[in-house]
């Protein structure tokens, strides 16, 4: 049986009373330590004591969210006749979190084991939780956890006593979570996006069938992307030289469809500063291929719209005003929902606008010269990514692995003709803004709410 946390009455530290140090009673000095990457992997730890059967006796929620905690160290006072408790820590970030309070998901690291005979005085021992567990949940029924060896359930270990703290691993030192700079400076009108862990998707997030989960824990290398979607003055000249084929061509003429395309024909310089949509994906790739770029994948455009590995719920960071932010919700939908008028106020009329102070996402290289702002990732027009659609719990993100590496979707893999699209748009409801939000089309399908941007590896 498990509880919701409690205060842990076994959990006492040595105190001082009345301006004397009195001696500290008989206890385990537990430190609690992790090569995560904090917060962006974990930022809270759940400590629990079991008894035999498994049952938490109490608990205890720990700050594990700033790399200075670490290790975190707490004292627990022994039951007078009773034999060593055991002990159960999990280590996740407060968006994991269920509605019972208790950690939801395997995206946590989670360890079990049993404290050591208690001496006299003060006995030292540590509880590592390694990113080599990460996904794996303990059976604490059956007394199993996860060996840092081998990555999979084993039998609980009893920890060891005399345990010196700095002998434990350092937060951070896991080495996939070393963010690695991009080799170089972008090229103009790209932003450095440094290669990095971060946590894929969210259990979080509802509204649309596309659901964004199972979450997986992905590993990218650095790339550089577009700060802007790829606007109409950069395809035309691509159109005049007959490297790529035409967009649908807009017409001004309201309500004769489709008014809203942008491109209004490879002679027209009239909307150049305006995002290009009512493009394929087949086009979107040709024109990035043409740019010496390509599309990036869906892992890579996630991990920017929410903040390198900060794991934001909008490319802007935390806060729900989405109107202020992204131009969302300003047409007409086409879907059976409510027509999202919320929005209207926001942009000067229905359709994409040119790139403007909104909906900004920054990132940086790790190099002081390199660095930019990301744009429109919330709204104005949702993008075409490289990869095919496949659900999270499909073939494309079930490798047999914890960790995906670049992971990009194919055709050859998923053996679907869907192509996945990122981001809010003019006209789709505000709720779309999430980074988390997916959704999907025919490769040869056009829209006056998609568009695109390109990516380079660096």
């Amino acid at each position: 049986m498990r509880l919701a946390p409690l205060g842990l009455a076994m959990l006492a530290l040595a105190c001082a009373c009345g301006g004397q140090t009195a001696p500290p009673r008989d206890q385990w000095k537990v430190y609690l330590a992790t090569d995560a990457p904090v917060p962006e992997l974990g930022q809270v730890v759940l400590v629990e004591l079991l008894d035999g059967s498994g049952s938490v006796v109490s608990s205890r929620l720990l700050d594990g969210s700033s790399n200075d905690l670490w290790p975190i160290s707490f004292g627990i006072v022994p039951t007078s006749g009773s034999s060593p408790p055991r002990i159960r820590a999990e280590l996740y970030r407060l968006d994991e979190t269920g509605p019972d309070g208790l950690p939801s998901g395997d995206m946590l690291i989670d360890a079990t084991a049993t404290l050591p005979a208690a001496g006299d005085g003060i006995t030292p021992t540590a509880l590592v939780l390694a990113m080599a567990c990460f996904g794996v949940t303990a059976d604490v029924m059956g007394q199993r956890t996860c060996n840092a060896a081998t990555g999979q359930l084993d039998a609980e270990p009893t920890l060891t006593a005399g345990v010196d703290p700095s002998s434990l691993p350092a937060v951070g030192s896991w080495g996939p979570a070393a963010s690695v700079p991009c080799s170089g400076t972008p090229p103009d009108g790209m932003a450095c996006a440094m290669g990095g862990v971060f946590i894929l998707g969210s259990t979080q997030y509802f509204p649309m069938d596309a659901d964004p989960f199972p979450e997986h824990l992905v590993e990218l290398a650095p790339f550089a992307i577009d700060t802007n979607e790829v606007t109409v003055g950069a395809i035309r000249p691509l159109v005049q030289a007959g490297k790529l084929t035409e967009p649908y061509v807009g017409d001004p003429v309201a309500g004769n469809m489709p008014a809203e395309c942008t491109y209004l024909g490879s002679t027209d310089s009239s909307h150049d500063t305006y995002p290009v949509n009512c493009v394929s994906w087949t086009t979107a790739n040709q024109a990035c291929q043409v740019l010496g770029k390509r599309l990036p994948t869906e892992a890579e455009w996630e991990y920017v719209a929410g903040g390198l590995g900060a794991k934001l719920p909008f490319p802007w960071g935390s806060d729900p005003a989405i109107c202020n932010y992204a131009i969302v919700a300003a047409g007409r939908s086409g879907i059976p929902l409510p027509e999202p008028i919320e929005c209207l106020v926001t942009p000067p009329g229905p359709g994409p606008q040119p790139a403007g102070p909104m909906d900004m996402d920054v990132v940086s290289s790790g190099v002081p010269s390199v660095g930019g702002l990301v744009q429109d990732m919330g709204g104005n027009l949702n993008e075409w990514v490289a990869d095919v659609f496949d659900s999270y719990a499909g073939p494309c993100w079930q490798q047999g692995t914890t960790l995906l590496v670049n992971p990009l979707c194919t055709a050859s893999v998923a053996g679907a003709s869907l192509h996945s699209v990122r981001g809010g748009s003019w006209q789709l409801p505000a709720f779309t803004a999430s980074v988390h939000a997916r959704d999907s089309s025919i490769a040869d399908g056009v829209a006056v709410a998609t568009g695109f941007r390109c990516a380079i590896s660096m």
